[in-house]
């Protein structure tokens, strides 16, 4: 997987978890304007996401999926932090049109400006939209479609070149309650896939402005 692709990956999972919940009625057919409208009342409800993830990566050129571990955090006001703990400890934080990365086995770590690093802050946008529920600016990037409303499952198919150069569609399932995300699928064309799954997440609890700095 290369270096645009896994922070790719990295960064849907951020943007769909931020998303909130829904709620829904199983026996009636989705109706996207009742689904958006209900992402988008608990999405302005969501000050603060505590997450842990496993990804897995699967090729063609491998036999086997790769798997990582990590945890991520979000805070209101463009503040966000992706970890990766296992099998190698990296990561990047974002804080407004800052940002920062690190990688434990070479004990490396850069700061930098969004504006210096044009891919991280294509995808960074979009993770804020969703904090924001920004749909209409979501739609110029993506055509939605959404497959189910009670747990909602949401498919999302990339419209600008440089997100479908990475990505054929991607796929986004709530957990049974409707207030967290528990898995992302990203599907390439080729058949590859990045697969997260969400787990002991946590609302609004505390997080100190540090974690992103």
């Amino acid at each position: 997987m290369n270096n645009g692709a896994r922070v790719f990956a990295a960064l849907m999972g951020l943007c769909l978890l931020v998303a909130g919940g829904i709620r829904g009625n199983a026996a009636e057919d989705p109706e996207p304007d009742r689904v958006y409208g209900e992402i988008a009342r608990h999405a302005h409800g969501i000050d603060t996401i505590v997450s842990d993830f496993e990804q897995e990566r699967r090729t063609g050129l491998l036999d086997s999926v790769v798997s990582s571990r990590g945890r991520f955090f979000f805070k209101r006001n463009d503040r966000m932090r992706w970890e990766f703990k296992e099998p190698a400890a990296s990561g990047f934080s974002v804080n407004g049109d800052r940002g920062k990365r690190w990688e434990a086995a070479t004990n490396r770590e850069d700061r930098f400006s969004l504006r210096q690093a044009p891919f991280i802050k294509v995808f960074t946008d979009q993770v804020f939209a969703w904090a924001r529920a920004d749909f209409e600016g979501l739609k110029r990037s993506y055509r939605l479609e959404v497959l189910g409303e009670y747990p909602a499952d949401l498919k999302l198919v990339p419209l600008l070149p440089q997100l479908n150069e990475y990505v054929d569609y991607l796929r986004i399932v709530f957990s049974a309650d409707s207030r967290h995300v528990v898995l992302i699928e990203i599907v390439e064309g080729d058949g590859d896939f990045t697969r997260i799954r969400f787990f002991n997440t946590y609302i609004n609890r505390p997080l100190p402005d540090e974690l992103f700095d």
